[in-house]
């Protein structure tokens, strides 16, 4: 015999069932939602410093190939010009950031601006700059960098055109003769000495240094002994260059 009338079906039962769910579902809590903010906060806290540790990590393997490129075209130069590195085009201290200088007469390019590609060393103009390069000297600075190729004028703002790179030709010790640097290995350094004008790469965390025989090497510097020197001076940049001799 059937049930009574009021007695209520299968899916009458199974509708209900899923009336009862939709009630009783409740979302998270405040305590729930709070201990999930706390948790990702720690997951950031503990990937940024690592995300930003490799991307240091990724600008100074930038920076040591654009110091590898750099010292094969040095050593390109010398071949072609009876072993002589190219000049700075200064008869004083002859170390120079400078890579084009367009107060002189004629306008012309100095130091490192000789191995341009345009001249068929393979620098291409943005390996002349560190992507870990701050301020004054970095690839996107409206003044003094990139904006300033090969303009003309008095102004040394405007026409005077560095990079993220300091070259040294004669000065301190070291031979015009690129074979002759074996007592001054240390040729170029990813560094800047301007440190009072927001100049530094690396975060002065370390410095890479390519010496004469076109190999680059990484030297850890937590204390920026080569980035703080001073100002640019000639002591300075000796003092720099001859830290970076004992580096080979």
């Amino acid at each position: 015999m059937t049930g009574g009338a009021d007695e209520p079906t299968g899916s009458q039962e199974g509708t209900q069932m899923r009336q009862d769910k939709r009630r009783t579902r409740t979302g998270f809590t405040l305590i729930e939602l709070l201990t999930v903010m706390a948790i990702l906060a720690v997951m950031a806290g503990l990937l940024f410093p690592v995300i930003a540790k490799s991307r240091e990590q990724a600008r100074k393997t930038v920076c040591m190939s654009n110091l590898r490129q750099i010292g094969m075209a040095l050593s390109m130069y010398a071949s072609n010009h009876a072993g002589l590195i190219p000049p700075t085009g200064g008869s004083r201290r002859r170390a120079t950031e400078h890579i084009w200088d367009g107060r002189r007469n004629p306008p012309r390019y100095v130091g490192l601006g000789y191995l341009h590609e345009k001249f068929g060393y393979g620098v291409a103009p943005q390996m002349y700059y560190c992507p870990a390069a701050q301020g004054m000297n970095s690839m996107d600075w409206p003044e003094h960098s990139w904006s300033c190729w090969e303009k003309v004028g008095p102004d040394w703002r405007h026409a005077v055109c560095g990079c993220s790179y300091v070259y040294r030709e004669t000065a301190f010790g070291a031979d015009k003769l690129l074979a002759r640097n074996t007592d001054t290995p240390a040729m170029v350094m990813d560094f800047q000495v301007h440190v009072d004008q927001e100049r530094y790469n690396h975060f002065l965390q370390g410095v890479n240094i390519l010496f004469y025989d076109g190999s680059v090497k990484w030297v850890s510097d937590p204390t920026a002994q080569a980035a703080g020197f001073g100002n640019g001076s000639s002591a300075s940049l000796e003092a720099a260059f001859r830290w970076a001799d004992k580096q080979y």
